[in-house]
């Protein structure tokens, strides 16, 4: 590894396997990992580094794991398999790579999404760029956090079907509407069911909004937990949907 031995030595790589504290082994990790970013290498010393980054990724130091998760969290460089390693990790090794590696397969985060770990699932739902397979898993099985930062997400791509399914699992949730409507475009088909939905609900549940209101804050918990979005919330999202939306 010519190139890398260049800023790196081999007292910082004997550091890295048997430095005697996690301190001194999570010094030589970053120093390593911003290394192996900023060098050009062959193949053969490509293949040596992410041996060296999979021997850091399992080091028994949760320090060391998260120098290597935090400095290569949005490199193309880290091998998928170091990569699901630390997505499998403590929340704090594994967040900053779910957020942002390009490691990642949307059949990997798909499987994440299922796994139905809250944090793990908004943190999927605010990457940077996201497909409308992932999307589409988001909307079926993410939790309420993650549906509303995926809709809130104009970088992750919806499908019909996908923002059908949203608003049919979340249509007690002003949150998630909230985010639904505000995304830049909308397929017209769901404008169009969406706004229906919000007038049919405002013009025959809530004829009453005062009273529908009183009478919910006084039922049981579960009724209070189940309470539907403010009226007039509803409304003025969906006049917001169809102004945005509506042709001029």
């Amino acid at each position: 590894m010519a190139n890398t031995r260049a800023a790196l030595t081999d007292e910082d790589i004997r550091t890295l396997v048997k430095g005697a504290t996690p301190d001194e082994r999570a010094v030589a990790a970053h120093k390593l990992c911003r290394t192996i970013e900023a060098a050009e290498l062959t193949d053969d010393e490509r293949e040596r580094a992410h041996d060296i980054l999979r021997v850091m990724a399992a080091d028994a130091a949760e320090l060391v794991r998260r120098a290597v998760a935090v400095t290569l969290k949005n490199s193309p460089s880290v091998p998928r398999d170091v990569a699901l390693r630390l997505a499998k990790d403590v929340d704090a090794v594994a967040l900053p790579m779910l957020s942002f590696s390009p490691a990642f397969t949307d059949e990997d985060l798909a499987e994440i999404i299922r796994l139905g770990e809250p944090l793990r699932q908004v943190a999927v739902a605010k990457r940077p760029a996201l497909s409308s397979s992932v999307t589409e898993v988001i909307a079926e099985h993410g939790v309420e956090r993650a549906v509303e930062a995926a809709c809130a997400n104009d970088n992750a791509q919806f499908a019909e079907r996908s923002l059908q399914t949203v608003i049919g699992r979340f249509e007690r949730s002003e949150r998630v509407l909230a985010a639904v409507a505000y995304r830049n475009t909308l397929p017209l088909a769901v404008t169009r069911n969406w706004s229906s939905w919000s007038a049919r609900r405002c013009s025959t549940t809530w004829s009453a909004p005062t009273r529908c209101r009183r009478t919910w804050r006084f039922r049981s918990p579960w009724a209070r937990r189940n309470a539907p979005p403010s009226i007039w919330s509803i409304r003025r999202a969906a006049r917001r949907t169809c102004a945005v939306l509506s042709p001029t």
